[in-house]
């Protein structure tokens, strides 16, 4: 990544005030052709505004990622308990914006970056609308557990993946870095690949840590741990305030010592991953899919026991009423966060329609 893409969104949260996944059973996606999940005559109806469509197309990430595994389990109990069919087809959380854009999916599973970008800076993004949320994403950094590095800022020098390149982990990476003053290129020797290889690469001493967004605990950390000792390292206090003050649709998380070879809990940032549709999606349909959603829990854990955490735990609810700079909420989700569950949302992401 080149650090004016950095720059581009620290712009963005300048001036929008940004704030702060295996194979389903049920379903499955295939990159060439849509998947049903349909649903029978006594599948419950989902008392709210009228639901104009007979099917939605959920679009999730690769074939057997983590993100189509979470579009899974969402667009599942979507066809149980609101009679629309529903299908999940993969894409990219990169893409997927522009594909719900084009009409191509009703609902995409996006990162947090695009979708604002688009929102914020193409005329064609103005009809992007938020819907829900589906998990909240932990910037991890494993370490040798007898490495000298305890910090974030410890990793200045030392040699550190990211991941692919292609991977969002290098965009928030490298906004944090610039919020801290630091230098992305110079003052760190970051390096992409795969996190199989990185893995390996740690045991071998060729890396000196790894950064993963995601849940815990990791299979490619839990996969060497037991023969080479590994913990986690966070942010020092005074960073974790100076980061959320630049880039405030990053939250604050604390991740516990309940994994690997971790003495004490790290704090760290987290983002809340979106499902984006376009604003003509009828009212009932983003109000029907908030409702299945947040009302089943426990059946979306028989698919992603980390989803039903997130409903649960109220991280869900803590996403919806923190995060902005993405594109507003569709109205029929709006009304449901706000009547049904009683949440309040930022200013900047209640829909337009709901002042007409």
């Amino acid at each position: 990544m080149k650090k004016q893409l950095a720059t581009v969104v620290l712009s963005l949260v300048m001036v929008f005030s940004l704030a702060a996944c295996g194979n389903s059973s049920s379903s499955t996606t295939d990159s060439s052709a849509d998947t049903e999940t349909t649903t029978d005559a006594s599948a419950e109806e989902t008392d709210g505004p009228e639901i104009t469509e007979t099917s939605l197309v959920f679009m999730g990430g690769s074939l057997s990622g983590s993100t189509t595994v979470c579009t899974n389990a969402v667009a599942n109990v979507v066809a149980q308990h609101t009679g629309i069919m529903t299908s999940v087809t993969s894409g990219s959380t990169t893409t997927n914006h522009q594909s719900v854009i084009d009409g191509i999916g009703d609902i995409g599973a996006c990162n947090v970056y695009d979708p604002a970008v688009a929102y914020a800076e193409t005329e064609e993004g103005k009809v992007l609308r938020t819907v829900t949320y589906r998990m909240q994403n932990p910037l991890n950094i494993y370490v040798p557990v007898d490495s000298d590095i305890e910090t974030f800022r410890d990793l200045m020098g030392k040699r550190v993946s990211l991941g692919t390149e292609t991977m969002f982990t290098t965009v928030e990476v490298e906004m944090i870095v610039e919020a801290l003053g630091l230098d992305f290129e110079n003052d760190f020797n970051f390096v992409y690949m795969d996190h199989s290889t990185a893995s390996e690469d740690l045991v071998a001493g060729k890396l000196d840590a790894i950064v993963i967004l995601g849940t815990n605990p990791n299979s490619n950390i839990t996969t060497i741990d037991p023969t080479f000792p590994v913990r986690m390292v966070g942010f020092e206090d005074d960073d974790i305030a100076t980061v959320t003050e630049a880039l405030p649709w990053l939250m604050e998380c604390t991740v516990e010592a309940e994994f690997y070879h971790m003495e004490e809990a790290v704090n760290t940032f987290m983002y809340p991953d979106p499902f984006i549709c376009r604003d003509d999606l009828s009212e009932g349909a983003s109000y029907a899919v908030c409702d299945a959603y947040i009302s089943n829990p426990e059946e979306i854990g028989l698919v992603e026991v980390h989803m039903q955490e997130f409903i649960e735990d109220g991280s869900l609810q803590y996403a919806v009423e923190n995060t902005s700079g993405l594109p507003p909420y569709h109205i029929g989700a709006y009304k449901y966060y706000t009547e049904v569950m009683g949440w309040t949302v930022p200013e900047s992401m209640i829909p337009p329609e709901a002042e007409e």
